[in-house]
Parts: structure tokens; sequence; C-alpha cells
């Protein structure tokens, strides 16, 4: 859905890990999010309710539950990281 997490995360050109040894990683997640949580990549409200729907009436509903493949790549990465 749409989201202003970006925005309010108050990262501007210059970083809080710029110049340090955790710039690299921080340059590389604003990227990753700045791109999942684009407004234009944003899940309609219609497909949001759609898909609460199906998970909510399913007789065996999943886990989880990403319509993007944003999302289906960002739960990967985060199994692998934390798994």
């Amino acid at each position: 859905m749409v989201t202003e997490f970006v925005t309010n995360a108050g990262v501007g050109a210059t970083g809080p890990a710029d110049g340090m040894v955790y710039e690299p990683a921080f340059a590389a997640y604003m990227g990753r999010t700045a791109t999942a949580f684009n407004p234009a990549n944003a899940q309609p409200p219609d497909g949001v309710a759609e898909v609460i729907h199906d998970v909510l009436t399913s007789d065996a509903p999943p886990t989880r539950v990403g319509e993007r493949r944003a999302e289906r790549s960002y739960i990967r990465l985060m199994i692998r990281k934390c798994g």
C-alpha cells in the first residue's frame, strides 16, 4: 500500500552513515527501500482489500501474503539474513 516511509525517514542526499564503514550497506538498504515503498509501485487499495478478503475467507490461509514481486523478494532476503 502507499506509504511515506522513505519520506518520513528524513534521509536526503547524505545519510547518517556517510563517511562511516556502514555507508555502503545503508545506501543499499535505502535504495531497496525507496524502490519497494515508491508510491508508483504501491498496490491500490482495492487490490489490498481483495487480498485481505481472500485470506480471511480462505479455508487454508497462507502464513505470509505478498502480492508483488518486490514483497516476495524482500521476504526471501529477510529469511536468508535472519534464518
